[in-house]
């Protein structure tokens, strides 16, 4: 990977890591108005995959889905009053955390129902074929999504129409408190896609790098084949289930159950340390203006509580 592209991915790693930090640092205030998944230790993923993308290609995420809503191209303003339930929100406040949406960036709303966005995500991939675009459909979802029967009806119709869309678990093993051996009878994530005919892949060292050149490869296949692939990435939540605080105390893990190095630190290690504080000061600096904006906005009117409602 060459300087540039290391650059650029350590850029987006770090800034995604400001972010949640400093809602670490507010979330006791109250000034956050929704309940917070962070993807802290997991950031990796999307800052291999979406900066690959056309800006015409579409996102699906879910609750956790602060580092796709940015690696996508997300408005860190309006995203930080989102968070704050303020009118300029992305989703005029009335989303908060587990609601993003920007369409402007291609990043589709997401929901706090598990699995919820897969056959979103599927039906989206079905519209670009039917009005034959050039375009593909990247659906993120958790290990979690794996034991709701819609995953399994989403990934059969994908391939038995052939659409263009790429599947990615982020799977750091857990639902909640429960760990993966309790919930599946299998280990390979890709083993029942594969067994519908879906290519598959999968990243298993943690590495930001092996991602990247994983998902480059099976971005090109999209794109020629227009058939679903799903890229199974095993990675580390370094965080509770929801919430800003760690969970060792809970008894259900310990810090043993880290597998990996801090992506963060690695690419660090990479980089001169100049360009390391540039890129840092310059982050903290858009974070620090993203929340001074969200502090400054409007809460919705009364009125506004009647409009976007079906």
């Amino acid at each position: 990977m060459n300087k540039e592209i290391t650059e650029n991915i350590y850029q987006k790693l770090h800034l995604i890591r400001v972010f949640e930090e400093k809602i670490i640092q507010l979330y006791p205030s109250d000034a956050v108005k929704s309940p917070v998944h962070l993807s802290i230790g997991q950031e990796f993923i999307a800052v291999a995959t979406l900066p690959q993308l056309k800006s015409s290609d579409i996102v699906f995420s879910n609750y956790r889905g602060h580092a796709h809503y940015i690696a996508k191209g997300g408005d860190l303003k309006k995203m930080a009053a989102e968070l704050f339930g303020k009118k300029t929100g992305c989703a005029q406040g009335k989303g908060g955390s587990m609601h993003l949406v920007d369409k402007s960036a291609g990043f589709m709303t997401t929901s706090a129902i598990v699995s919820s966005s897969i056959p979103n995500a599927v039906g989206y991939a079905q519209s670009i074929k039917l009005n034959n675009l050039d375009d593909i459909v990247v659906c993120f979802f958790g290990d979690g999504a794996l034991n709701e029967g819609v995953y399994y009806e989403s990934l059969l119709y994908a391939k038995l129409f052939e659409l263009p869309i790429i599947f990615i678990c982020e799977n750091n093993g857990l639902a909640i408190h429960s760990k993966l051996n309790a919930r599946l009878p299998y280990r390979d994530l890709t083993s029942v896609p594969r067994s519908m005919g879906i290519d598959t892949d999968r990243v298993c060292d943690g590495s930001v790098f092996s991602l990247y050149d994983a998902f480059a490869k099976n971005l090109k296949s999209c794109r020629s084949s227009k058939g679903p692939i799903f890229l199974e990435v095993i990675c580390d939540r370094y965080l509770s289930h929801v919430g800003p605080e760690d969970d060792w105390n809970l008894g259900y893990r310990n810090k043993n159950s880290i597998k990996f190095d801090d992506q963060l630190t690695v690419l660090e290690k990479k980089l001169e340390k100049s360009k390391v504080k540039e890129i840092n000061l310059n982050n903290i600096a858009i974070v620090e203006t993203s929340f001074e904006f969200a502090l400054n906005s409007e809460f919705p009117s009364n009125e506004d509580l009647n409009k976007h409602v079906f």
